[in-house]
């Protein structure tokens, strides 16, 4: 498994180094973001990265899928979940689904 470098943009709480939580990764849209709540309960998640990703872009317009304001705009909404504690806006050169073995 390959791995790439992520600029911390904006967390929620003041630790940056918080390993206690089980994680998850969206490089979505704020769509799939919504849509992907109920199965972040159900793994029992409770630190939600957004990766606001710089590299490969998937509309026809050239734009990454997400834009920091954006995710900004998201993170109130993460946070109202009971089972989300935290939420954590970074920075790569990929989408997460590209983050596997031999990217």
């Amino acid at each position: 498994m390959k791995f790439t470098n992520f600029e911390l943009l904006w967390n929620s709480t003041n630790s940056k180094h918080d390993f206690n939580y089980k994680s998850c990764i969206h490089s979505g849209n704020a769509s799939d973001i919504i849509y992907s709540l109920p199965i972040v309960r159900m793994l029992e998640i409770e630190h939600f990265i957004i990766n606001v990703h710089s590299g490969l872009t998937f509309d026809k317009s050239g734009r990454t899928n997400m834009s920091l304001e954006v995710a900004h705009f998201l993170c109130p909404l993460l946070l109202k979940q009971p089972y989300i504690k935290k939420v954590s806006i970074v920075k790569s050169d990929l989408p997460s689904e590209f983050l596997g073995n031999d990217i």
